[in-house]
């Protein structure tokens, strides 16, 4: 199909009569992504922000390269300096004193 015309038409075509993708719902994200190590990272940062403390930088550094985690994370953030002020807690990624890794 080298002719420039039928080229034209069979792209109108398909423009016209295709299937659209399909839309991929939060709930359906979510459960595709909640195993992912990412995600986890992600998870543990808004946590930490939503108390008050900076994320560690391991966790930054697992989800930095995804632009769309790392929007939701300004987000949080930008939500957390608007709430706390510039009164974050810096973390360290060593473990606190006491703290053996148990849920409470």
């Amino acid at each position: 199909m080298n002719d420039p015309i039928s080229r034209l038409l069979a792209d109108a075509w398909v423009e016209k009569y295709r299937t659209p993708p399909k839309e991929e719902t939060a709930t359906e994200w979510l459960a595709r992504t909640k195993d992912d190590p990412r995600c986890k990272a992600l998870y543990r940062a808004l946590d930490d922000l939503a108390e008050g403390r900076e994320p560690r930088q391991s966790d930054l550094d697992a989800f930095n390269g995804d632009p769309y985690l790392n929007l939701q994370y300004y987000d949080a953030r930008d939500e957390a300096v608007a709430r706390y002020g510039d009164d974050l807690v810096w973390q360290t990624d060593e473990p606190e004193p006491g703290d053996n890794g148990e849920a409470e």
